[in-house]
C-alpha cells in the first residue's frame, strides 16, 4: 500500500512545494515574468532526481498553478509548465545510476541536474517569452534574460536543490563513508550547533551594521564563511551543503529585509552583488565540503590504520611475553600482572598517555632477557649457585640486546635496562645488586615503577622455593626497603592501590581472561 502512494505522493509534494516558492517568486519578477529571485528551481532539481517520473508530473502540476508573470494567460501557463517539465525531466532520465567517488557523483549533478537542466529551462523560458511577446528578439535582450534566468535557477538549485537531494537520494551526491560523515556530523549537537549559532551571529552582524547607518556592507556578509568552514571540516559535503541552505536563507532574508532596498524597485541594481554572495557560498561550501570531507576520511583511516598497527604491535609484544612464560611455566600471568598493576601505579603518580602505554610494554617485556637463561636455572627448585645467580643476573643485557634492534621499542629499552636498579645506587648489594649504578631520581620512573610491582608481584605468588605470601607481608617488605631498594614514594602509590583493592580486581583470572579477549577481538 505504502509502495503504491509513495509516487503519487510525491507527485502532490513537489506540486504544492513548486506552487508555494513560486508565489514567493513572483513578488521579485519584472514585467517580463523572468524572476530575480527563483527558489522553485530547487524543487525542480530535487523532484526531478529523486522522484523520476511522479516528480516530473509534480513539477507540471505546480507549474499550471502558478498563474503569474508571462502565465497568467492559459497559453502562457501551458508553455511555462512546459519549460519547467522539460527541465525536471533532464535530472530525472540524465544522472543514471549513482556510482563513483563523491566528486564524481557531485560533478554529475553539477553537469547534468543542474548546469545543462537549467540552461535547457533559460533556453526554452526566454523562446517562450519571445512567442508570448514579452520579449523582444533583440541579441542584448534575449543574451540578458538568457543569464539572468540560468543564475536564479543555478543559484535556487545550488543553495536549496542539492541540500533536498542530499537527503532525499543521498546516493546521488556522496559516496558511502562520504555520508556516514554526513551522519555522523548530524548525529553531533556541538558542531551542529556550532554552525547554527556562527551562521546566525554572522546574519546579527549585517543587522546590527545597517542599525548603525553603515548601509548595507556586503563584504561583512563574508562572515558567513565561519560555519561553512566548521560544517566543512567537520562533517565533510553533506554538512557544508546543508549549512549553505541555511546560510543562503538567511542572506536573503537579511538582503531583502534591510538591505539597499525594502521594495523590489531596483531590485537590478543591486541583484549583482547578491548573486556574487550567494555563488562564492556556494562554491566554498562544495569545494571546502569536498576537500574537508575527503581530509576527514583520510584521517580517520589513517587513524583505524594506526589502531590497528598498535594492536598487531601489542600482539607481538604478548608473543614475546607468551615465549618467556613457556620457558617458565612458574611465572605464568606474571607480566599481565605487572602489567596491570604498574599501570594503576603510574596513574596514581600522574603518568598518562605515552608514558602509560611505554610503562605497559615495559612491564610486559621486562624479562624477555629470560629467553636466553638455560631453563634448569630458571625453574631450578632450590638456591641458585653464584654461576645460576650470574646467569640469571644476564637477562637483563640479554632483554636489551634483544630489544635495541626494534625502532618501536626503543622507549621500553630504559625501563628493561635500569628496573633492577637500587634507589640508593649500590651495586655491592650481596643478594639484589643494582646494575648499573644509577640512583634515585637517576633512575626512570618507569624503572622505579616495575623494580616495585615486579617484586611485589614475585613476594604475593608461589616460585618453585618458596611459597607466596599475603600483600600485606609484601608491602611491609617493600616499606622496610623503601629508600634503599625501593623508591619511597614508589611504594607508598603502591600501598595506595593494595589498600583501594584494586589489585585483586586488576589481577583476578576473569579480568586478565577478559582483558586477553578484548585485546585479540579489536
Amino acid at each position: 500500500m505504502r509502495s503504491r502512494l509513495r509516487g503519487p505522493l510525491t507527485a502532490l509534494v513537489a506540486a504544492v512545494a513548486f506552487k508555494v516558492l513560486a508565489d514567493l517568486s513572483a513578488q521579485f519578477a519584472e514585467a517580463t515574468g523572468a524572476s530575480y529571485v527563483f527558489p522553485p528551481a530547487a524543487v525542480v532539481l530535487a523532484a526531478g532526481a529523486v522522484g523520476r517520473g511522479w516528480g516530473v508530473l509534480g513539477i507540471l502540476g505546480g507549474s499550471l498553478l502558478s498563474r503569474w508573470g508571462a502565465a497568467v494567460s492559459w497559453e502562457g501557463a501551458l508553455l511555462f509548465a512546459a519549460v519547467h517539465t522539460l527541465t525536471a525531466v533532464v535530472p530525472a532520465y540524465g544522472l543514471g545510476l549513482p556510482v563513483g567517488s563523491t566528486l564524481r557523483r557531485l560533478g554529475r549533478v553539477l553537469a547534468i541536474g543542474v548546469a545543462a537542466a537549467f540552461l535547457v529551462s533559460a533556453l526554452a523560458g526566454t523562446a517562450a517569452l519571445v512567442a508570448l511577446g514579452y520579449l523582444e528578439p533583440q541579441p542584448a535582450a534575449l543574451g540578458q534574460n538568457l543569464l539572468l534566468w540560468w543564475t536564479a535557477d543555478v543559484i535556487g538549485a545550488l543553495a536549496l536543490g542539492l541540500p533536498v537531494v542530499l537527503v532525499l537520494r543521498p546516493t546521488l551526491l556522496t559516496d558511502r563513508p562520504t555520508h556516514a560523515l554526513f551522519l555522523s556530523w548530524l548525529g553531533d549537537r556541538r558542531r551542529v550547533g556550532e554552525c547554527l549559532v556562527s551562521t546566525l551571529l554572522a546574519a546579527l552582524v549585517l543587522v546590527g551594521l545597517d542599525r548603525l547607518g553603515w548601509g548595507f556592507p556586503h563584504w561583512a556578509a563574508i562572515l558567513f564563511v565561519v560555519p561553512l568552514g566548521l560544517a566543512s571540516l567537520a562533517g565533510g559535503l553533506g554538512a557544508a551543503l546543508v549549512t549553505n541552505a541555511m546560510v543562503s536563507v538567511l542572506y536573503f532574508g537579511v538582503f531583502f529585509g534591510i538591505g539597499p532596498l525594502r521594495t523590489v524597485s531596483g531590485l537590478a541594481d543591486v541583484v549583482g552583488p547578491f548573486y556574487l554572495m550567494l555563488v562564492f557560498f556556494a562554491c566554498f561550501a562544495i569545494g571546502g565540503g569536498v576537500l574537508g570531507g575527503h581530509n576527514r576520511i583520510l584521517l580517520h583511516r589513517v587513524r583505524s590504520h594506526r589502531k590497528q598497527l598498535e594492536r598487531d604491535f601489542e600482539r607481538v609484544v604478548g608473543a614475546l611475553a607468551a615465549a618467556i612464560e613457556a620457558k617458565d611455566p612458574t611465572t605464568e600471568g606474571h607480566v599481565q600482572r605487572v602489567a596491570a598493576v604498574a599501570e594503576a601505579v603510574g596513574r596514581r603518580l600522574g603518568l598518562d598517555g605515552e608514558g602509560l602505554e611505554t610503562l605497559r610494554y615495559g612491564a610486559i617485556l621486562h624479562d624477555v632477557g629470560k629467553i636466553g637463561v638455560p631453563e634448569a636455572v630458571l625453574n631450578k627448585p632450590g638456591p641458585l649457585t653464584p654461576e645460576e645467580r650470574e646467569a640469571i643476573e644476564t637477562h637483563v643485557e640479554i632483554g636489551v640486546r634483544i630489544l635495541a634492534g626494534v625502532d618501536l621499542l626503543q622507549h621500553v629499552v630504559p625501563l628493561v635496562k635500569y628496573h633492577q636498579e637500587r634507589w640508593d645506587g649500590s651495586t655491592d648489594h650481596p643478594r639484589y645488586p643494582g646494575y648499573y649504578g644509577l640512583a634515585e631520581e637517576e633512575i626512570p620512573l618507569g624503572a622505579r615503577i616495575l623494580a616495585v610491582v615486579d617484586t611485589f608481584d614475585a613476594i604475593t605468588h608461589d616460585r618453585p622455593y618458596r611459597a607466596g605470601r599475603p600483600a600485606a607481608a609484601a608491602i611491609a617488605e617493600l616499606e622496610r626497603e623503601a629508600g634503599r631498594q625501593f623508591d619511597p614514594q614508589v611504594v607508598q602509590a603502591l600501598k595506595w592501590v593494595v589498600r583501594e583493592g584494586m589489585v585483586e580486581k586488576l589481577t583476578s583470572g576473569e579480568h586478565l581472561r577478559l582483558e586477553a579477549t578484548s585485546t585479540q577481538n579489536e
